[in-house]
């Protein structure tokens, strides 16, 4: 069976099949830390071609990862953004942020 909606070239299908892969495929080794804590892909995103339109109406660019605003959200527009690695690593549940001189 072919693939039919011809996005597995584009550079942000792999962030669209990691995010379903993570919350839905219980064998996915992050599974435990995303689907087996409820986070879910709203059912807008399960259509592609609706996450098409958000990827382009959401200021994607190359070398940028899916990373949700609250970490205990669903993927959802509302809560996705399009972020760099440094912003997804300040950005999780183990983040501990210290102040340090006032």
């Amino acid at each position: 069976m072919g693939r039919k909606h011809g996005f597995y070239l584009e550079q942000w299908y792999n962030s669209y099949r990691s995010m379903m892969d993570r919350c839905y495929r219980e064998k996915a080794a992050n599974y435990p830390l995303y689907g087996g804590r409820g986070i879910r892909v709203c059912e807008e995103w399960h259509d592609i071609n609706n996450f098409k339109d958000w990827v382009e109406s959401s200021n994607y660019k190359k070398g940028l990862t899916l990373d949700r605003i609250d970490v205990n959200g669903n993927y959802e527009p509302n809560n996705c953004r399009w972020a760099t690695m440094k912003t997804q690593d300040n950005n999780r549940r183990n983040t501990v942020y210290i102040e340090h001189n006032g």
